[in-house]
């Protein structure tokens, strides 16, 4: 706020204003002072301004102490009011209450509380119309005499017309209430005139006058009777009838449509003319009758058939010549036939074909004229191509039908390109007898596809056609090529039920070694390890027909933990257990029932297996029995072994089929 200091300079005829943002700026210092130090002047100004200032304050208490000569103290328990307050308080009565507005119909606020003033009436006589309705609807009384909108029933009306006065005889200006339905259904009123007059117009639309006459074409029950008596019944009974009729001058056919007269006529003539014989059934009554006759029993000699072909059902042939040297076959009631002796071969399923269906084609088909199909035909098909797994032959289109050999379906490599093989029909599928070339044991197990080592192995001929250490390479998905050979037939258990045909395993390591986990720990054994989780990995990097053909096995092995207890795992892929290799059971390494061992694993030495072509160190899936940490392996000298679960080894795998 700006103050006006003019009297600060008045003795120096120096008027002009400062403020007090000025003056703490240091304007004073500005128009005064000798060397920094303030003069008389510049004291005098000071104390013109604290003067100006006190007064100032003086004048505003003044105002201050003015306005509060017109107050009263505040005292405790009292307020003060407004003249019109008091005024409207004097005019109250003594013992006066607090009304206000209340939400409530007919009632007030008294101090606060609801207070009924008004209390309308009920029951008969009292009730107003109600709200709501819709269109078309009645205020109804109800039986305690509450009034409300409802629609109108049958019972509204029914009383006061029950018991209106009866009238029998009406007035043309009597009226009948109606409901006009063209007219939205509205009550109105008609005439017993207006009634009259609509039925005399309808009435005259469909009956006969009062007074009319009959023509001709109507006749009376007494004429009817006359006109009826002595016709036929509608029961079509005639036996009371009779005919009169003439016998027919000639023997002529009764027709139809003929009066009864005319066919008694007919009939009458047919008994005149009929002779004596029609009745007497004596042969000596004919007339023309031969002197002698064949006696009833007879035969005839060759020469007495003349002329014309014996037929089949008289016992000729129906044929007059035959081919030489061409055999008869019967055709039924037809004439026997001759065929050349080949097509009777055929006929009788003895017959030769050659095959040339494409090689990987099971369904074979041969062309043979004439054959047909009945069990125990044989025949001798060349086969100019391989014969696949479960394939098919159609001789002739008599219908496709399984090969068989040894009690399965034939599989790959039994039949080869140009095999001549003869096949005997058993009524339901053709049976191998032989084939000229391939013998048990002829198959080389390294050179047979999967698909047929499967088949030989699932038929139970394994062991027939090999030995338990022939080998087969087998080409990764990865590039790798590891060696595996049959490790034993018949060994372990189907996950499914009943023995696997054929174990393999690998001859020596994967080319990268491995873990059997990433920590040292055997804690929940072969079942629990990252090994077992990377045997899928592996499984998908074989062949697709040696993956579709591996069959999944139940394999036994400790819980790790230093627990004795055996686990059962089902697996496609797995390490051999430290029992399966041949070791004996020991109370540090493995308490033994981890499956039994393969017939290969007889000796250190022939448990050395490689990596990259050196003997090396390979996991065994058994954990050591002995501490927590540590799984068993086989060391390079085919010893037995143990370490820690994260060290790298070398990883050969078993797999059935």
């Amino acid at each position: 706020m700006s103050m006006d200091f003019t009297k600060a300079f008045a003795q120096r005829a120096n008027r002009a204003p400062i403020t007090e943002e000025e003056w703490a700026d240091g304007w004073v210092a500005i128009v005064g002072g000798i060397n920094g130090i303030p003069t008389a002047q510049q004291f005098n100004a000071f104390g013109y301004i604290i003067e100006s200032k006190v007064n100032e304050a003086y004048g505003q208490a003044s105002k201050a102490m003015k306005g509060l000569e017109s107050k009263v103290d505040k005292a405790e328990g009292f307020g003060l009011m407004s003249d019109q307050e008091r005024k409207k308080l004097k005019e109250i009565s003594t013992g006066a209450t607090k009304t206000a507005k209340s939400n409530t119909n007919g009632s007030i606020l008294v101090d606060g509380v609801e207070t009924e003033v008004y209390k309308h009436p009920t029951g008969a006589g009292y009730e107003h119309v109600p709200s709501g309705g819709k269109a078309g609807q009645t205020v109804i009384r109800g039986a305690d005499g509450s009034l409300g909108w409802g629609d109108s029933t049958p019972t509204d009306v029914e009383s006061p017309i029950k018991n209106a006065a009866a009238e029998t005889t009406m007035a043309d200006d009597d009226t009948v209430p109606f409901t006009d339905a063209s007219a939205g259904n509205t009550t109105k009123k008609i005439t017993w005139a207006n009634i009259k007059a609509l039925l005399k117009t309808w009435g005259d639309a469909i009956f006969a006058p009062k007074t009319h006459t009959h023509d001709d074409r109507y006749y009376t029950e007494t004429e009817m009777n006359s006109k009826l008596s002595g016709k036929l019944g509608t029961s079509g009974d005639g036996s009371g009838t009779t005919v009169a009729f003439t016998e027919a001058a000639s023997r002529t056919a009764p027709a139809t449509g003929e009066s009864q007269a005319t066919l008694w006529g007919k009939v009458k003539k047919l008994f005149t003319d009929l002779k004596a014989v029609a009745f007497s059934g004596s042969y000596s009554d004919l007339s023309n009758v031969p002197s002698t006759f064949a006696p009833e029993a007879h035969t005839h000699g060759a020469a007495d058939i003349t002329a014309g072909t014996l037929p089949v059902s008289r016992g000729g042939t129906g044929a007059t010549s035959f081919t030489s040297g061409y055999i008869l076959v019967g055709n039924g009631t037809g004439a026997v036939t001759a065929m050349a002796p080949g097509s009777v071969a055929a006929k009788l399923g003895v017959a030769y074909g050659v095959c040339s269906t494409a090689a990987a084609t099971a369904a074979k088909t041969v062309s043979i004229s004439d054959f047909a199909l009945v069990t125990g035909a044989r025949v001798a098909v060349t086969f100019n191509y391989a014969v696949p797994s479960n394939a098919t032959l159609n001789v002739n289109g008599t219908g496709a039908k399984n090969i068989r050999w040894l009690g399965s379906n034939v599989f790959g490599g039994i039949i080869q390109a140009k095999d001549t093989v003869e096949l005997v029909y058993t009524g339901s599928y053709w049976y191998i007898l032989a084939v000229d070339r391939v013998a048990v044991g002829a198959l080389n197990f390294a050179d047979a596809s999967w698909d047929t080592i499967n088949a030989i192995a699932q038929a139970g001929m394994a062991k027939n056609f090999w030995s338990v250490g022939d080998q087969k390479s087998v080409v990764l998905t990865t590039g790798e090529t590891i060696m595996v050979r049959i490790e034993d037939f018949d060994h372990d258990d189907l996950t499914a039920g009943g023995k696997a045909k054929l174990t393999l395993g690998m001859v020596d390591c994967l080319r990268d070694k491995g873990q059997m986990n990433s920590s040292n720990t055997n804690n929940g054994g072969w079942g629990s390890s990252a090994m077992k989780t990377w045997m899928t990995t592996l499984l998908n990097q074989m062949p697709s027909d040696l993956k579709n053909v591996i069959k999944q096995v139940n394999k036994k092995t400790q819980a790790g933990n230093t627990s004795k207890t055996i686990s059962t795992t089902a697996d496609k892929l797995w390490l051999f257990s430290y029992t399966e290799v041949g070791y004996a059971a020991d109370t540090n390494y493995s308490p033994g029932g981890e499956g039994t061992a393969y017939p290969l694993f007889v000796s250190d030495a022939s448990r050395i297996k490689k990596v990259n072509g050196s003997a090396a160190h390979w996991w065994l899936r058994s954990p050591y029995l002995g501490n927590s940490t540590y799984f068993c392996f086989v060391y390079s000298d085919g010893t037995r072994n143990y370490n820690f679960a994260s060290n790298s080894y070398g990883v050969a795998v078993g797999f059935c089929i």
